[in-house]
């Protein structure tokens, strides 16, 4: 699969990000849905990292920015290699408005300054391509569709791949009075499966359960099954499903789509489950028309955690997703 990563926070949580510092779960601005995450001052950010590495990468996220310094300027996106070595970063030069890329952190090499601004306190979507090598690397940045950035030279600073990127202000060049925010956050490897190009100007919209699917298996703590799992947050103990045998499956129907037309880039569902006891297993499940997709097994503690899978295309018959197929799956699970 080429989308290995997309998050728009509209779970009101940071759960999938693999390392949170500062940064906070906000409801105003957003760019689209309803939350996004605001990173306040010079040290705050959100950072994922993925288990695979690749040289080549295509992203993007919605940004806004504002400052209370001018002049001041703060790194805020950075792209990290294998070993934990930053390989290059965008900062803002705030007085002027316009992104600079660097090699390394932000007080490392600046490599080419953006040939436009990007304006303060308005949403933007960033897109970007890189490739790390000493020579024949490439890095473009494009702004609402419109290309800022296009760089061919040497942007390796560390091992010859990527698997990380941190968003938020961090490094020498910060600012404690500069704020920045994030949203619809995506990114696609070149792993050779489509899609390898930019995502687009893309939105990411959460669907809750709000029915019963073909298997109702599994034991409610109360009401119907499907409301036992349709909070925007999870809440623990407070409501789920449950059960023991092996096999047994649960599946939902979920709220439609916003869109009526367009082109659907992925679709993510995700679970979260504990043992009582001992151990245990589940497996994600996805259901579409007679046909069931089941994911890996995935152990279980008694410490809830959480599990989510993200598929470019349909993965019941390996087609492109469109706004129809994405409103009729049921997504669920099988207790392993």
């Amino acid at each position: 699969m080429s989308r290995v990563f997309h998050c728009g926070f509209e779970n009101n949580g940071t759960g999938e990000w693999t390392t949170v510092s500062g940064a906070t779960v906000v409801s105003s601005p957003v760019r689209t849905g309803t939350y996004a995450i605001e990173c306040i001052g010079g040290n705050e950010y959100a950072l994922y990292s993925h288990g695979t590495s690749y040289q080549e990468w295509y992203g993007g996220f919605g940004f806004r920015w504002t400052h209370g310094a001018p002049g001041a300027g703060t790194q805020f996106f950075m792209i990290i290699d294998s070993g934990g070595t930053p390989q290059l970063s965008l900062a803002m030069h705030w007085a002027s408005g316009h992104i600079h890329l660097h090699r390394g952190n932000d007080a490392a090499d600046l490599l080419v300054t953006a040939t436009l601004p990007c304006k303060e306190r308005v949403w933007h979507y960033l897109e970007f391509y890189v490739k790390i090598a000493d020579s024949g690397g490439r890095f473009v940045l494009k702004v609402d569709g419109v290309t800022h950035i296009d760089f061919t030279g040497d942007t390796r600073a560390g091992t010859a791949d990527c698997n990380a990127f941190r968003y938020g202000a961090s490094g020498t060049l910060n600012n404690a009075g500069v704020d920045c925010w994030f949203d619809d956050i995506v990114l696609n490897s070149v792993d050779g499966t489509a899609p390898q190009t930019y995502p687009g100007r893309v939105g990411i919209q959460m669907l809750k359960p709000n029915g019963a699917g073909s298997y109702t298996q599994c034991a409610p703590l109360s009401d119907a099954n499907y409301q036992m799992v349709d909070e925007v947050q999870a809440d623990g103990d407070t409501t789920y499903v449950y059960d023991d045998t092996v096999d047994q499956k649960d599946t939902y129907a979920h709220e439609a789509l916003t869109a009526t037309a367009g082109t659907v880039g992925a679709v993510r569902w995700n679970g979260r489950a504990r043992v009582v006891s001992s151990t245990g297993n589940y497996a994600m499940l996805l259901r579409q028309g007679a046909t069931d997709f089941q994911g890996v097994d995935r152990a279980l503690t008694t410490s809830y955690a959480r599990a989510w899978a993200c598929r470019s295309n349909d993965p019941t018959d390996s087609a492109a997703w469109t706004i129809a197929k994405v409103n009729s799956i049921e997504i669920g699970f099988a207790v392993r």
